[in-house]
């Protein structure tokens, strides 16, 4: 199912053919992100590819909610990072305090392969900056394990997984934010997420299920 399908079922069951598509596509998305935050839709750990260029030391992160590791690879797409066996292994993550301490000047630093990161308190309004050292002597690719966010829904034909498998909790999802945004009416707003609640039980017993049979990580 389509944004587009969403979209006019959402003003159908809603009846609020005043807002426009540009309104009601802002609730959806809103929807989205709060269902996002109940439940997972990733089935476990993903994997998102980042480039970085040469001397480098910072790096935007987007789509991703959180990171488990991050694994450098060089541009021939061989892991760099090794462990005793020789087995490829992620960066050395470090808290952001300690790492400040060790590096009051990357700017000035020399170049090398980048060993370790840390978070960096300074977030972008589309994801947050992770900070490495040393800053790259070449260029890299930052294989980021973590759980990703579903896709954004902007153009008619945008689908995700919550249009494509649970589109009915994401028409609720959103018209709880029309109830909750636009018509200031809290009462409904609260009956809508406990609909939402009941739904996502059925969500969280069907992503167990695929665990249970050994479902892959997919490719960012």
């Amino acid at each position: 199912m389509s944004l587009l399908t969403v979209r006019t079922l959402l003003q159908t069951l809603t009846g609020r053919y005043d807002l426009s598509d540009a309104n009601l596509d802002q609730m959806i998305q809103f929807g989205q992100s709060e269902l996002e935050g109940l439940v997972d839709l990733t089935q476990g750990l993903r994997v998102a590819n980042f480039s970085l260029a040469q001397s480098a030391y910072q790096k935007e992160i987007t789509g991703v909610i959180s990171i488990s590791d991050i694994y450098l690879k060089d541009s021939d797409g061989v892991y760099v990072v090794r462990d005793e066996a020789n087995n490829h292994a992620p960066l050395e993550r470090r808290e952001y305090e300690e790492f400040a301490i060790d590096h009051t000047d990357m700017a000035s630093e020399t170049e090398g392969v980048p060993t370790e990161w840390t978070l960096d308190p300074n977030t972008s309004t589309t994801g947050f900056y992770i900070r490495l050292s040393p800053p790259a002597d070449g260029t890299y690719t930052l294989e980021v394990h973590g759980y990703l966010r579903q896709g954004a829904l902007s153009d008619d034909a945008d689908t995700n997984a919550w249009t494509e498998l649970y589109p009915n909790v994401l028409v609720l999802a959103a018209t709880r934010q029309i109830h909750l945004m636009r018509n200031g009416n809290l009462e409904l707003a609260d009956a809508f997420y406990a609909q939402m609640l009941r739904f996502l039980q059925g969500v969280d017993r069907n992503i167990a299920a695929f665990e249970d049979i050994g479902g892959t990580e997919l490719p960012g």
